[in-house]
């Protein structure tokens, strides 16, 4: 019920993959309901959503994704919006002939407007206030730059790095793993004194308070003004590639020719790893590096769709990630 379906495959552990339709309640619902409680998967959500791995799981991906510019921060949603409606603009003017007078061009954009002006400006903040008994009481760390909150970025030479909170006491690391152990006791390091960033640097952080756990705060911070060496090179930029063929087309449908673009990046040293943290692609699409490393003439691509290249390219070139914007042939 409720236009959705799930299928796994039987013989692997991949979890399932969920497929949905016709889903713009989502939008047409008022910015102040909660649209968690409508049924088909809610009923997962009513069961999962009770178990406390899952609720610090779900803390961990509200941390990351709702503040210090993330997916679901008003102005990341909106420019999500406005790609949204310039790639639709002109089929809505097909698509429109096919429903009765009453939904033209103008009025579907009467509702783009309502979600840019009305809509988005509010449902992050709404969407926090209905998630906000599923979240831990214990706030999360501040990560503080020279004493200034700062979450990641180029930061000075040497530069202090601080953590505060609210309440509890701070672990960290800084070898990628989590700061609270398998076992749900403090794994990190606690935090007594700032940090000295000499090289690129990933911090996980935690706070815990009566034998409850933050969510995760993490940030890169790069040392020092940033630019590519002369070795890192576009060795290939995949701009308005080739129409899709009939088994992509199978394979996603929907898909057109511009979500197979790719950026190449190599490493043409003979010898020398490159960090990338804290680079980025910036102008007609956007990419931030994150801690990762080229090892001597490796090479790795930025994408517009990581599941349409893997389509037509295989899944054994390292992606880096999907980039924001887009190539204009």
């Amino acid at each position: 019920s409720q236009n959705w379906a799930a299928a796994t495959d039987r013989t692997g552990g991949d979890g399932y993959q969920f497929f949905a339709w016709d889903s713009d309640v989502k939008l047409r619902t008022t910015p102040g309901a909660n649209v968690v409680n409508r049924g088909g998967p809610a009923n997962l959500w009513g069961t999962i959503s009770q178990i406390p791995e899952f609720r610090l799981l779900l803390a961990d991906r509200v941390q990351k994704h709702f503040f210090h510019d993330g997916v679901f921060t008003p102005q990341q949603v909106l420019a999500q919006i406005n790609d949204l409606a310039a790639e639709t603009a002109l089929p809505v003017i097909a698509e429109t002939a096919r429903w009765a007078s009453g939904y033209t061009p103008d009025s579907w954009q009467g509702y783009v407007d309502w979600i840019r002006d009305s809509f988005i400006p509010n449902r992050t903040s709404t969407v926090l206030s209905q998630l906000a008994d599923f979240l831990p009481s214990v706030g999360a760390p501040t990560f503080l730059v020279n004493g200034v909150p700062q979450h990641g970025g180029n930061v000075s030479a040497a530069a202090p790095l601080s953590m505060t909170v609210r309440s509890g006491t701070i672990y960290f690391t800084q070898d990628d793993s989590d700061p609270r152990g398998a076992d749900g006791q403090p794994a990190g390091i606690r935090f007594q004194s700032p940090l000295s960033i000499d090289s690129p640097t990933t911090v996980k952080a935690r706070s815990y308070s009566g034998g409850e756990w933050s969510a995760l705060s993490e940030a890169t911070f790069v040392p020092g003004p940033l630019a590519a060496p002369a070795y890192l090179r576009v060795a290939e930029i995949n701009y308005n590639p080739h129409t899709p063929t009939t088994p992509e087309e199978l394979a996603i449908p929907g898909v057109d020719n511009d979500d197979f673009e790719f950026i190449e990046l190599v490493n043409t040293h003979s010898t020398d790893t490159l960090n990338l943290a804290g680079m980025q692609l910036a102008g007609a699409v956007e990419f931030v590096f994150g801690d990762v490393n080229l090892q001597a003439g490796q090479r790795a691509v930025v994408v517009e769709d990581q599941a349409a290249f893997e389509v037509r390219y295989g899944a054994a070139i390292n992606v880096l990630g999907q980039w924001s914007g887009g190539l204009n042939n």
